[in-house]
């Protein structure tokens, strides 16, 4: 967990990386928070290199990232997560709604379940196996699937994910990211475990975004009574592809309450 931006004793905003990424996702972000803003990105639990747990399922991560906030922070927290950290952060909310002051959904996964093609897809692209036999050049195309533009911050996310691949520890790295997505795909979905929610929630969904569409986002708002949702120009990785409007995004309704 890395502290970043610590400048007074509000609730900090915890922000939560999603699959194949980490904390430095959020680097650009937090550098557009207005200055008077406290926030903190954490990595999860394994993809760092970690042996992995035995559980890895939303609601095991959710309370391994609470019981590591505590730590650092007395909460309540304003948590923001993208994909995988989305959903951990709404299991927080709902399991833990004393600990959530606000909650900001970027693009997030599982939010109104998996049919069975879905289903197919996500295992078939993240078995160990495939991870660790894959060409780096095929590799690279798959991580840039989400992205809607070029960059540096694309290149750099796209070389942190390959730089998983080699090391002593990148077979429990990529054998964290598999009981991830398998950990996603059997639990509850997102609108189930938040249909009776009372936090304060924004949802954004990026309009060009293939992995966690517009559309599946749009049907958590309905079922969350009182969000907010925002669809934006964009794939999957707003955080990387416009960090500005996205750091304003939350800022703005953070201050709203």
């Amino acid at each position: 967990m890395t502290a970043k931006a610590s400048r007074s004793n509000a609730h900090p905003i915890v922000f939560l990386h999603g699959l194949g990424g980490s904390r430095q996702d959020w680097d650009d972000v937090i550098k557009h928070l207005p200055q008077k803003k406290d926030a903190l990105a954490v990595d999860l639990p394994g993809l760092t290199g970690h042996k992995p747990e035995p559980r890895l399922d939303p609601l095991e991560l959710a309370s391994q990232v609470l019981t590591s906030l505590r730590h650092h922070h007395a909460p309540p927290y304003h948590l923001c997560g993208h994909s995988l950290g989305a959903r951990i952060a709404g299991e927080i909310a709902a399991t833990h709604p004393d600990a959530a002051a606000s909650l900001c959904l970027v693009g997030p996964l599982g939010a109104s379940g998996y049919g069975f093609t879905e289903r197919m897809k996500w295992k078939a692209m993240s078995r160990y196996a495939v991870l660790k036999s894959v060409a780096d050049d095929q590799m690279r195309r798959a991580l840039a699937y989400g992205f809607t533009g070029t960059g540096k911050a694309k290149t750099a996310f796209i070389e942190r994910a390959m730089a998983s691949r080699t090391g002593p520890r990148a077979a429990d790295a990529l054998r964290t990211l598999e009981k991830y997505v398998d950990g996603v795909l059997e639990a509850p979905p997102l609108i189930r475990q938040l249909e009776k929610s009372k936090v304060r929630t924004l949802l954004v969904a990026g309009e060009d975004d293939p992995l966690s569409p517009p559309s599946e986002v749009k049907k958590l708002h309905q079922a969350v009574r009182g969000s907010r949702f925002v669809e934006i120009p964009g794939g999957h990785y707003p955080m990387l592809e416009d960090p500005a409007r996205l750091a304003s995004l939350v800022s703005t309704f953070i201050e709203g309450g």
